[in-house]
C-alpha cells in the first residue's frame, strides 16, 4: 500500500492514537517512526508517518496561528 493510498481520516485516528499513548511527545515518536522507515530505504513509510506527525502538530497547535 502506498502513503497515497492512506486515507486522511486513517492519518488522523493514528495521529490521535498517538497523542493519547505519547501526550506531548506524540510528534517525536511519529518522527522517530519516520526516521525507521527512511533507514531502511521505505519511503512510503516514511511519508505516512510524516502526514502522522504533521497531523499531531495541526492538533496540538496552541500557538492559536492558523496552519497552512
Amino acid at each position: 500500500m502506498s502513503a497515497a493510498q492512506i486515507s486522511a481520516r486513517d492519518i488522523w485516528a493514528s495521529a490521535v492514537l498517538l497523542i493519547k499513548r505519547h501526550g506531548d511527545l506524540a510528534a517525536i515518536e511519529a518522527g522517530k517512526k519516520a526516521d525507521q522507515f527512511l533507514q531502511t530505504g521505505d519511503l512510503a513509510g516514511q511519508r505516512i508517518w510524516l502526514r502522522i506527525m504533521h497531523a499531531i502538530a495541526a492538533m496540538t497547535d496552541t500557538e492559536g496561528q492558523p496552519r497552512n
